[in-house]
C-alpha cells in the first residue's frame, strides 16, 4: 500500500488543473467583480504600471517595511521602490510570459485577500489617524466617513493567519534558494509562484493523508494476520479490496468538484492537509493500539491535537476537529459502561461480589473522569488558535497607541467576537441570513453536496439502527428505545468496544460503527453551510474538511458497479465533471462560484 500513487496522482492533478485554469484566464474575457472586491495585482505587465521594480516600499521584502508602512498614506501617494532593482536585460522574455500565464487565475476574489495579507503584513492593523483610506477603485485623495474608517482592518480579521504567513514564508525561501533571475519579475509574483507551490505540496501531503486514514479506519476492522502466519487467499483479497478503495477514495478527492479552490491561493489545500494528516495519525495510533498494544497510547493524540491546532490557524472549521475529538472521548466512556454492564448481565454475582462489581463501577468512572479532562486539554489546543486570533484583533483595533486617536465603537462591548462581527457586518454571515429569494442559485449550486451529505448521515443512522436491532429484547418506548441506540451507537464508536463485526463488501465498512464521529461532524459541517455560512461555500467546505463524504460517494459509485451500471453518468460523476469545468470557467474570470 505505498504513497507513490497518491503523490503522482494529486501532482499531475494539480498541474492539469493550473494549466486549464490559466488556458480559461487567457481565452475568456474578464467579468467586472466591481469596484468593492479586492484585486491584487502582480505588476507584471509593465505597461499597466510606472514602477519597474522588484519590490515595493511598506511590502515584506522591504528590509524597513515597519516603519515605512507606517507613514504610508494608501492610495495618495505613488508606490515606490524599495531600493531593490529588478529591470536587468537579463530578464528571459520567455520565462516571464509563462510567469504572465500561470499566475494571474491564482490571485482571484478571496485568494487577493490572502495574497495582500502575504505582502503586507500590517494590512490588519488599523490604520493611523495621519492615514487617507481609499476604497478600491476609488481615484483621488477622499477621507473616509468614521463607519467605514476601519473597514479594511477588519475584514483582514476574516481571513486567518497561517496561509499568508506561510507563503511569505514560501517567497522568501524561493528568494534564497533560486537565482533572482528565474523567479517573477516582482515580489507579488514571486508571492502568487510560492502559493502554487505551497497548495501543490499540501495538497499532496492531503492526498497521502486521506489514503492512509481509508486504510486504517478499513484495517481497523478487518485485522490483519498474525506475525509470523503468511495470510490466506480470503485475506489477501481483502487487503487488495482495501488498497484499491483508499486509491479510489484519494482519485475522489484529486478532481473533487472544488478543484479550482485547491489550486488558487486559497487555504482549502492547506487546511485538508492538516486536518487529514492528524486524522491519519489518529488512525495509526488507534489501529496499533489493537493489533500490537503499543504503551505510547497519548502520544498520537497529542500530535494530532497540535496538527489540528495548526489547521485552526487557517481556517475557522477547524472547530469541528474539537467536536470530533469530545466525540471520540464521549464514545470512549460508553463504551466503557456498556462493556460493564453487557459483562453484568451475562454473570449472575452470588451476594459476595457486590463489593467488587461497586469498585469496579468506580474504576469505570473514574478511568471516564480523566480520560474527559485529557481530551478537554486536546480540544482547547485545537479551539485555542482560533480565540486568539479573536482576541489578537480586538487588541489590534482597541488597544491605547500614542499614533491614534479613533477607535470603533464595538471596543466598549463585553464579551465581543471580532470574528462574527466581521462576518456579519460585511459578508451578511448569520442564522438564516441567506434565506432570501435572491439567493436561489447560490442555494441551487451548493445543493449537490448539501444532498450527498445529508444522505451520507441518514444512511449511516439507518444502519446504524438497524444494527441496534440485532441488540433489542423486545419492544420498548421509542424514546427509550432511541436512547438505548444512542448509548450503543457512540459505545460501538468506541475503539475499545469489540464488536466482531464483519462484512461481506469492503465498502459497507466505510459506513461502519466505528466511523460515527467522521458522520458527525460531516453532518454538523452541511448544518453550517445550509444555515449560517454563505450557502455557495458548502461545496468546497465540505470538500476540504470531511472525508466521510469521499467514503459515501465511493459507496454508491460501488453500488453501481455490483449492479453492472454504468457509472459515466452516474449523478455523482456528473457533479465531478459539471463543477469542475463551471469552476475553471467562473472563477479565474470573475464570475462569483462557490
Amino acid at each position: 500500500m505505498g504513497r507513490s500513487h497518491p503523490v503522482q496522482l494529486a501532482i499531475a492533478s494539480r498541474l492539469v488543473m493550473l494549466l486549464c485554469m490559466s488556458v480559461s484566464d487567457r481565452l475568456l474575457p474578464d467579468f467586472l467583480p466591481g469596484d468593492d472586491v479586492l484585486q491584487f495585482d502582480l505588476r507584471l505587465d509593465n505597461d499597466r504600471t510606472p514602477v519597474a521594480c522588484f519590490c515595493l516600499e511598506g511590502h515584506a521584502c522591504d528590509p524597513k517595511w515597519a516603519t515605512r508602512r507606517l507613514g504610508m498614506r494608501s492610495g495618495v501617494d505613488p508606490p515606490s521602490c524599495a531600493g531593490e532593482q529588478h529591470q536587468s536585460t537579463r530578464r528571459w522574455w520567455l520565462l516571464d510570459k509563462f510567469y504572465s500565464f500561470v499566475l494571474p487565475p491564482v490571485t482571484k476574489w478571496d485568494a487577493a485577500r490572502f495574497l495582500t495579507l502575504s505582502a503586507d503584513p500590517l494590512a490588519r492593523q488599523p490604520p493611523p489617524d495621519n492615514r487617507t483610506i481609499l476604497n478600491p477603485g476609488d481615484e483621488g485623495e477622499c477621507d473616509s466617513p468614521d463607519e467605514s474608517f476601519f473597514d479594511l482592518s477588519e475584514q483582514a480579521h476574516a481571513f486567518f493567519p497561517l496561509l499568508p504567513l506561510v507563503i511569505r514564508g514560501g517567497a522568501a525561501l524561493l528568494r534564497w534558494l533560486v537565482p533572482q533571475i528565474l523567479l517573477p519579475k516582482t515580489y507579488e509574483g514571486t508571492l502568487a509562484l510560492a502559493a502554487i507551490l505551497m497548495n501543490m505540496v499540501a495538497f499532496t501531503v492531503a492526498a497521502v493523508s486521506l489514503h492512509n486514514l481509508t486504510v486504517y479506519n478499513l484495517l481497523a476492522v478487518d485485522h490483519p494476520p498474525d506475525k509470523g502466519r503468511k495470510p490466506n487467499t480470503e485475506e489477501k483479497r481483502r487487503s487488495n479490496d482495501i488498497d484499491m478503495f483508499a486509491r479510489r477514495t484519494c482519485q475522489m478527492f484529486c478532481f473533487n468538484p472544488a478543484g479550482v479552490f485547491f489550486t488558487a491561493a486559497y487555504s482549502e489545500s492547506l487546511f485538508s492537509a492538516l486536518t487529514f494528516t492528524g486524522h491519519a495519525i489518529i488512525a495509526r495510533g488507534r489501529y496499533r493500539i489493537m493489533t500490537i498494544q503499543t504503551k505510547r497510547k497519548r502520544s498520537f493524540w497529542i500530535a494530532a491535537a497540535l496538527v489540528w491546532g495548526l489547521a485552526s490557524c487557517a481556517r475557522s472549521n477547524g472547530l469541528f476537529s474539537s467536536v470530533w475529538i469530545l466525540l471520540v472521548c464521549i464514545s470512549d466512556c460508553c463504551s466503557f459502561t456498556q462493556s460493564y454492564f453487557d459483562k453484568k448481565n451475562e454473570i449472575d454475582q452470588p451476594p459476595g461480589d457486590k463489593r467488587h462489581a461497586k469498585s469496579a463501577a468506580i474504576g469505570f468512572a473514574l478511568e471516564c473522569f480523566w480520560h474527559l479532562i485529557f481530551c478537554t486539554c486536546l480540544a482547547s489546543v485545537v479551539i485555542a488558535p482560533i480565540v486568539l486570533h479573536d482576541r489578537r484583533g480586538y487588541g489590534m483595533h482597541c488597544g491605547k497607541t500614542e499614533t491614534r486617536s479613533r477607535y470603533p465603537q464595538w471596543c466598549t462591548v463585553e464579551g465581543f467576537s471580532l470574528y462574527s462581527f466581521v462576518q456579519k457586518k460585511h459578508w451578511n454571515v448569520g442564522f438564516l441570513n441567506y434565506f432570501e429569494l435572491k439567493q436561489l442559485p447560490n442555494h441551487i449550486l451548493a445543493f449537490p453536496i448539501l444532498f450527498l451529505s445529508y444522505s451520507a448521515a441518514a444512511n449511516w443512522i439507518f444502519f446504524s439502527w438497524k444494527r441496534q436491532s440485532d441488540h433489542e429484547m423486545g419492544f420498548r418506548g421509542f424514546l427509550r428505545r432511541s436512547l438505548s441506540w444512542v448509548h450503543r451507537a457512540l459505545a460501538e464508536s468506541s475503539y475499545n468496544f469489540v464488536t466482531g463485526e464483519k462484512s461481506g463488501n469492503v465498502d459497507k465498512l466505510l459506513l461502519g460503527h466505528r466511523l460515527l464521529p467522521f458522520y458527525a461532524t460531516l453532518a454538523g459541517s452541511a448544518l453550517v453551510g445550509t444555515f449560517f455560512a454563505h450557502v455557495q461555500i458548502s461545496t468546497r467546505l465540505i470538500l476540504s474538511s470531511c472525508p466521510a463524504i469521499y467514503w459515501y460517494m465511493l459507496i454508491i459509485l460501488s453500488e453501481k458497479e455490483r449492479r453492472q451500471q454504468s457509472t459515466a453518468t452516474n449523478p455523482i460523476m456528473l457533479f465531478f465533471v459539471v463543477y469542475n469545468i463551471l469552476g475553471l470557467v467562473m472563477h479565474v474570470n470573475w464570475l462569483p462560484w462557490t
